[in-house]
């Protein structure tokens, strides 16, 4: 399978979360959708094979379901689009780059509130 196709079998909504229901849900897709990338695939094996099946104080499996999530991560950051495109434009320096005072600039350089009484996030 190439990098193309196994973009195209799992599309996310956003280029900025995973939800639940998207990309690889178990260890065999997880397996498949990371194949193109045989260092993540590596990865994701070793992890998936050192962590126990439980763990005090945990319930059962949560070990493995954690390495899933963490390597569906990766995957997101492999395949979608919009994250190859900045991932890409940051290494060929091409990528659009803000100054704390432009990424600030509603905002009172002192106590960080913005400036219009808003809310500061």
């Amino acid at each position: 399978m190439s990098e193309q196709d196994n973009s195209r079998t799992h599309v996310t909504r956003s280029p900025h979360v995973v939800e639940w229901d998207e990309g690889p849900q178990t260890i065999a897709e997880m397996r498949s959708a990371l194949a193109p990338w045989p260092d993540a695939l590596r990865s994701f094996v070793e992890e998936l094979e050192s962590t126990p099946f439980a763990a005090a104080g945990e319930e059962p499996l949560a070990g493995i379901r954690r390495v899933l999530v963490e390597h569906r991560v990766v995957w997101f950051s492999l395949v979608h689009p919009a994250v190859r495109e900045a991932e890409r434009a940051s290494r060929d320096g091409t990528a659009r780059t803000y100054t704390v005072d432009e990424v600030r600039t509603d905002h009172d350089p002192v106590t960080f509130e913005r400036r219009d009484g808003g809310d500061p996030s």
